[in-house]
């Protein structure tokens, strides 16, 4: 029994030798490696040279090459080709004037919208900084679908139809980025509205055009904003001028502005007043069939050629055409447009199938260079007896100058 004892106490003794053993391996060489300078005041064991050779001994197996717990991770370095994270939503222009050209850009990692100015850096409006995540990028060209940004000598190019890198998709909460938009254009108003409170006067004259170039819808918005602009009584009037002009304008999903006649001549009126080109000015206010005094008509019916001359307010490139013919429809043979130049262009030539009454005719243009505030319709009337008469001629386009020289 008594050597039992004695060979049991050995075997403990075994043991705990064995694993202080083990205890002290693990320290020396896992939590005391070389690389480990984090331990301030511990100096590392270094290998003591074979007593052969002098070499080193650099193997101390396999534990070294376990990560050490606790070390930091070296930082991961982010891929070049992911460097510009944001997403094309928006741009705007106005028509010969690059200098105003604005892309409105969505960064989805941190659900956040800013502008890409021409040519500028792109800041964070609210915290008058630039945006870390775009810093040094800055807007080089846009197209009414792309936007390139050039740093350096990088280039990305951005598509209102698609994603850039690994972008996660625009917010699935249509409210939510609804109002998120509607900041965004407040920010682009309030910025502009400063400008032409402090700007140069070519900054002014580009900053009127910019808020006028926003469109009709955001009237009301530009209206409370400037209440509170701090601009004179005088820049409000003028501002307001142009506002109230583009507030009667339409604008389709595209983008396009739409707009009814302000002024009209023809070949030939029926009437001083009544049955007058006036009459064709305007949104339609013939509602019915007939012959009726609200709508143009020539002098003579079934006279062969007449013309119906219109202006209006901008000049666009033309788009669409729509002609409310109000009696006796499809007789239109030919749409034209004056330039600045005052030469006339063909837009279309055919056969006016108008047969309901009252009807549109709708023409949908092919795309064109030409400027123009002026449309003259013409009129084979003896394709169709009896009077042929427009009551209204909605024209669409591109917005093509700067709408505040006008």
């Amino acid at each position: 029994m008594r050597n039992a004892q004695k060979i049991n106490a050995v075997l403990w003794g075994a043991n705990v030798l064995l694993m202080g053993g083990i205890a002290a391996y693990a320290f020396k060489f896992l939590i005391l490696h070389e690389s480990a300078s984090y331990l301030s005041g511990v100096v590392p064991p270094r290998p003591e040279p074979e007593a052969s050779g002098g070499k080193v001994l650099k193997d101390y197996g396999v534990l070294r090459d376990l990560p050490n717990p606790l070390r930091e991770l070296p930082p991961k370095v982010s891929d070049p080709a992911q460097e510009f994270h944001a997403m094309l939503i928006g741009v705007d222009q106005v028509a010969g004037d690059p200098r105003s050209a604005v892309a409105y850009l969505f960064l989805p990692a941190r659900d956040f919208y800013v502008n890409a100015y021409m040519g500028e850096p792109i800041r964070d409006e609210l915290e008058d900084r630039e945006v870390p995540e775009l810093s040094g990028w800055k807007l080089a060209r846009l197209t009414a679908t792309h936007a390139i940004f050039g740093k350096g000598e990088k280039r990305e190019m951005l598509s209102l139809t698609g994603t850039h890198g690994k972008a996660d998709p625009l917010p699935a909460d249509i409210g939510e980025l609804e109002r998120k938009i509607d900041q965004l254009v407040s920010e682009v108003i309030r910025r502009r509205l400063q400008d032409l409170k402090d700007g140069t006067p070519e900054t002014r004259a580009r900053s009127l055009a910019t808020l006028a170039g926003l469109g009709p819808a955001s009237v009301p918005k530009m209206e409370t904003l400037l209440k509170t602009s701090g601009l004179d009584l005088a820049s409000q009037a003028r501002i307001r001028s142009v506002l109230s002009r583009i507030y009667a304008v339409e604008m389709d999903e595209h983008g396009l502005w739409g707009q009814w006649a302000v002024d009209a001549k023809a070949s030939s009126e029926y009437g001083r007043d009544d049955w007058s080109a006036r009459q064709a000015c305007g949104e339609p206010n013939t509602l019915k069939a007939g012959d009726l005094k609200t709508a143009w008509a020539s002098k003579e019916q079934n006279a062969g050629e007449e013309w119906l001359e219109l202006t209006y307010e901008f000049r666009v490139r033309p788009t669409q055409v729509r002609i409310h013919e109000t009696f006796n429809p499809g007789a239109v043979v030919l749409i034209e447009a004056r330039d600045t130049g005052q030469n006339w262009h063909a837009l279309w030539t055919g056969r006016d199938g108008t047969r309901e009454c009252p009807g549109w005719l709708d023409v949908r243009l092919e795309a064109t260079a030409i400027a123009t505030r002026v449309i003259r319709i013409t009129l084979d009337t003896s394709l169709v007896a009896g009077w042929n008469e427009i009551d209204a001629v909605q024209l669409f386009g591109e917005l093509a100058e700067n709408v505040s020289t006008q």
